[in-house]
């Protein structure tokens, strides 16, 4: 009678723990995505005020969306079609393509006469 109620008692243990449990191990997805926005978070084009960076913040708020709907245990299908933007997104950013033209010094050709300031004095 007392085996059974210890086997009983563990069974119920084990149980509780097991539906009441957090996954630990997360999916592939998440640590792709988590990768790109914690490297975003340290690239300075992400402050500046250019097309890239534009762009690159819209790649970081849909990274940032994922992450969000992931941890509110969101459906696989939304999941995935947050997914998809992200990789629409990268593959945009990857195309840009901006370099900034400056403008080219020209150099003016100015003789300066330094005997001209010693004559002034005199």
């Amino acid at each position: 009678m007392r085996t059974f109620r210890n086997q009983f008692t563990f069974g119920i243990i084990l149980l509780w723990r097991v539906s009441f449990s957090q996954n630990i191990e997360s999916n592939d997805s998440y640590k792709t995505v988590l990768r790109m926005k914690l490297k975003m978070d340290d690239d300075p084009i992400l402050y500046l005020d250019e097309l890239k960076s534009a762009q690159m913040n819209v790649l970081h708020q849909s990274c940032e969306k994922y992450l969000f709907m992931d941890n509110q245990m969101t459906s696989n299908e939304k999941l995935n079609l947050q997914a998809g933007m992200i990789k629409e997104e990268a593959y945009y950013l990857s195309k840009i393509e901006y370099n900034r033209k400056l403008p080219v010094k020209i150099k003016q050709n100015i003789r300066y006469n330094y005997f001209s300031s010693m004559l002034d004095n005199d």
